[in-house]
């Protein structure tokens, strides 16, 4: 029997689903197999559990669940880049955006443009990490505030390293 009949029949075990889980913790693309059943791509608790796993399957659930802002969080955790597929409600989160920089910092290109322009948030976003600086907006790259937080950020991480390298 193919794997949508188990699930449509509920006779997906939880064997059998541990075993699907594993596979998308591998490979977010397991959710768009023909086979794989669009009910679970609209189910909140198998959401939760997948993104867990690899927070990029965010991608392949339905739209209310890219809105819901726990699940968002969770996906984020996992993956910072799992910003790209969150509502776009959510990519001005400011929290989100924040859990998202504090790992990569590059994926502030996903955040909404307004904050972008957020200046008190910016203060922060670049003293948490400085490439955040390469996706502000414009008219803020050459306010002295935010260069100043992002170099405090330069010479914070550069006194960490010293500081590693005398503990080598």
């Amino acid at each position: 029997i193919k794997l949508k009949e188990r699930i449509m029949d509920s006779r997906l075990g939880t064997e059998e689903l541990q075993k699907l889980l594993a596979d998308i913790e591998r490979n977010a693309s397991v959710l768009v197999n023909e086979e794989f059943p669009e009910s679970l791509k609209k189910d909140r608790d198998f959401a939760v559990q997948a993104v867990q796993r690899n927070g990029v399957a965010l991608e392949h659930f339905c739209d209310a669940l890219k809105k819901d802002k726990e699940i968002v969080q969770f996906a984020v955790q996992q993956k910072a880049w799992a910003l790209q597929y969150a509502d776009e409600s959510l990519k001005s989160d400011k929290e989100i955006v924040f859990q998202a920089i504090s790992q990569r910092g590059w994926c502030f290109d996903y955040a909404d443009d307004s904050l972008k322009q957020d200046k008190e948030f910016l203060l922060q976003a670049v003293k948490q990490n400085v490439l955040v600086y390469l996706y502000i907006d414009s008219s803020l790259r050459n306010d002295r505030e935010v260069i100043q937080s992002a170099l405090i950020n330069v010479n914070e991480n550069k006194e960490d390293d010293e500081e590693k390298k005398e503990e080598d």
